[in-house]
Parts: C-alpha cells; sequence; structure tokens
C-alpha cells in the first residue's frame, strides 16, 4: 500500500512477536505494515458493524460483509467504512 496521504505511526512490539510475523510476511511477499493495515482495519469495523446490526435489526455478518466489500473497492488514500 502507498504511503501517500498517510501518518508514520511508531509502536513498540517485543522481537519475539515482530520476528516470526516478519518472517510470515516475507514469506507471503508482504510488509508487516500491511498485515498490521489489515488487522486494524479489521478490528477498527467491529464495533461500528455490531452497533449498526443492532439499531439497524440487521445480522452482524451481513453488515461486516458489507464493509469489508465496500473497504475492498475503495482507494487506500480513503478513510474505511464506518
Amino acid at each position: 500500500m502507498p504511503s501517500q496521504g498517510t501518518q508514520r505511526r511508531t509502536i513498540r512490539i517485543a522481537d519475539e512477536i515482530w520476528d516470526p510475523a516478519e518472517k510470515r510476511a516475507k514469506r507471503e511477499g508482504r510488509e508487516v505494515a500491511d498485515v498490521i493495515r489489515e488487522h486494524l482495519t479489521q478490528y477498527g469495523i467491529w464495533e461500528p458493524a455490531e452497533q449498526r446490526a443492532a439499531d439497524e435489526g440487521r445480522d452482524l455478518l451481513e453488515v461486516l460483509r458489507e464493509y469489508l466489500t465496500r473497504y475492498a473497492t475503495e482507494t487506500p488514500e480513503e478513510d474505511p467504512p464506518t
């Protein structure tokens, strides 16, 4: 994912967590930053999806599918769906 339009963040992660993650990411042809973005996106949409499903009387999986479909079709510079 291009870094245009994003801010650099600094976090602390123990080597015993980072090293295996970096090794797996390299095996998959990815950067650890890509994996972190992917997981933070999933983490960030879970609670709003639960609330929306409750508010609209809809199934949570239906709302999550809708969010993920929208996210997959947006450009990286756009905010994740809320």
